[in-house]
């Protein structure tokens, strides 16, 4: 079993990542947390955008708040789960 209590699986959208996580933290007894949703929830919660298209087009210091807030969304999820997968979307350059 593992010792990680948050682990993380990162990858360009479209190579089946979240269909992974999911499968694994169903099999691992994890919690699978999509950071892309988690996102749009604070997004949404701040009336900055309702969908993840329109968060690309905000401004970098609004998006890297939105990130932010959601990273420490995950924290506060770390002490009512002991195990979290989280489901990153990489860079694709």
């Amino acid at each position: 079993m593992s010792k990680w209590n948050i682990a993380a699986l990162v990858g360009v959208p479209g190579v089946c990542k979240t269909s992974l996580c999911r499968s694994a933290a169903r099999a691992l007894g994890y919690k699978h947390v999509n950071y892309g949703e988690l996102m749009l929830d604070v997004a949404v919660s701040k009336k900055l955008a309702s969908n993840q298209d329109e968060i690309f087009k905000l401004d970098l210091e609004v998006q890297q708040s939105i990130w932010k807030a959601a990273a420490y969304k995950v924290k506060e999820m770390k002490g009512t789960s002991n195990k979290i997968l989280l489901d990153l979307h990489g860079v694709d350059l």
